[in-house]
């Protein structure tokens, strides 16, 4: 570099020549398990997995044991990640029935958002409390409170009721593939409770952001909302975006994700929503299990946890849908890097590549094509990532820098101790 840069010294060069350099990419939602379901992830093993695929800041979900939905759990949560982390991190906390009173005390704490189920999943109530509604009248009332804070409320959009009634007939038919799940979850499933979330949010001025979108009629909602100029946006994630249900039928509970991964026609709809920015965001929705909570559903996959562990996939399998031209490298950075900064509200410290934000940088090798190998993830639930293990890829991460510190090079996560900050959001504009 000339003698008159901006760029302070450095004791390491980075050859980048042949290579390409994108703002780092962030994951706006992913499931690192810490603290009390450690055993299926940490913030070690979960940041080496980013790491060595090119993410350079996660926000992490609520859903632990316990949630993040009180301050002193926040806190605790904090503490761990500080101790393990090799990447960035911000942290939501959860929005629920029982917890109103504490919206405000979590965004001092340094939320990067709020987390908020429509229902709540049997069995999960220890990991759950506090981030689930239980009736419109308080998710009324925490949408009021996260309105006041100015950060955004990310919701699980699905209507229990609905699946149960829909589970109960599949079933009495004998259903008890991938393809039965399907059936169960039909888009009704997702658009109901969507279209009332947004609705809920539009009376009560908050900023709202519809998780892991797979049913192609949160599209049209999200569209009619954004026209009308509400603050609204949806994410979907990368295996939504690769797969359908009856390609993965073979995988049988390894496929199951909820939503569920749906059909072609379904698939493409998502696409158009992403290219067109309905959709502002791709995520990894990186969700760590057991390998007995996915084999038990071996033969009835409903008795199968739902989840896929894609964190490390994700960057090189969308540089693959770019590459045969599914989109391109501007959407690619924007629903990946520029558009979680923003919606965040971390931007122009992340998102960016410029004088004054952070050096996070994902450099890719883009037309190298390998296969990728879940032997070789960092994540501890390998097995959940079997939709994965040998997809022809094209295009690989080179390198994964963290201001300016090197965390990751191909494919191999370097850092040697706990590098990652806490992202907290930037002040509100005046």
């Amino acid at each position: 570099m000339g003698k008159d840069s901006a760029c302070p010294p450095s004791d390491r060069v980075v050859d980048v020549h042949g290579l390409l350099a994108i703002p780092g990419v962030i994951d706006a939602h992913c499931h690192l398990r810490d603290l009390g379901k450690s055993a299926f992830e940490d913030f070690s093993s979960g940041t080496k997995t980013a790491a060595a695929g090119g993410v350079t800041t996660v926000f992490e979900m609520p859903t632990t044991i316990p949630p993040t939905s009180t301050p002193e759990a926040f806190v605790s949560k904090l503490e761990a990640a500080r101790s393990k982390a090799v990447v960035d991190f911000a942290l939501y906390a959860g929005a629920g029935s029982a917890n109103v009173h504490l919206i405000s005390k979590l965004a001092e704490l340094g939320a990067i958002g709020y987390k908020t189920f429509t229902m709540i999943y049997p069995g999960r109530e220890k990991e759950m409390e506090g981030v689930y509604m239980q009736d419109e009248g308080s998710f009324y009332a925490c949408l009021t409170e996260i309105a006041k804070t100015g950060l955004f409320c990310s919701v699980h959009a699905e209507n229990y009721s609905m699946i149960k009634f829909f589970e109960d007939k599949v079933k009495a038919e004998g259903g008890r593939d991938l393809l039965a799940y399907l059936r169960a979850k039909p888009g009704v499933v997702e658009g109901e409770a969507a279209s009332r979330a947004l609705y809920l949010g539009s009376v009560a001025h908050t900023r709202m952001n519809i998780a892991h979108v797979s049913a192609m009629e949160i599209v049209d909602f999200l569209a009619n909302y954004r026209a009308k100029g509400f603050d609204f946006t949806g994410e979907t994630t990368v295996h939504y975006l690769t797969f359908t249900a009856e390609e993965l039928a073979r995988y049988g509970p390894y496929g199951k994700t909820a939503p569920a991964i749906r059909n072609a026609e379904n698939r493409a709809s998502l696409w158009r929503g992403l290219n067109q920015g309905t959709l502002s965001m791709v995520v990894s929705d990186h969700a760590p299990f057991s390998k007995e909570m996915k084999e038990r559903g071996k033969d009835d996959v409903f008795l199968a946890q739902a989840g896929a562990t894609g964190l490390q996939a994700m960057v090189p399998v969308m540089l693959t849908h770019m590459n045969e031209g599914r989109l391109t490298l501007d959407t690619l950075v924007r629903s990946m890097s520029t558009n979680p900064a923003k919606i965040g509200r971390i931007y122009p410290r992340k998102g960016v590549i410029a004088l004054g934000s952070d050096a996070d940088l994902t450099v890719i090798d883009p037309d190298v094509e390998w296969k990728l190998k879940v032997d070789d993830f960092y994540t501890k639930d390998r097995d959940g990532a079997a939709i994965y293990d040998g997809y022809h890829a094209r295009g690989k991460v080179a390198c994964t820098i963290v201001r300016g510190q090197v965390v990751a090079e191909d494919g191999r996560a370097t850092a040697d101790k706990a590098l990652g900050e806490l992202v907290r959001p930037l002040a509100r504009p005046s």
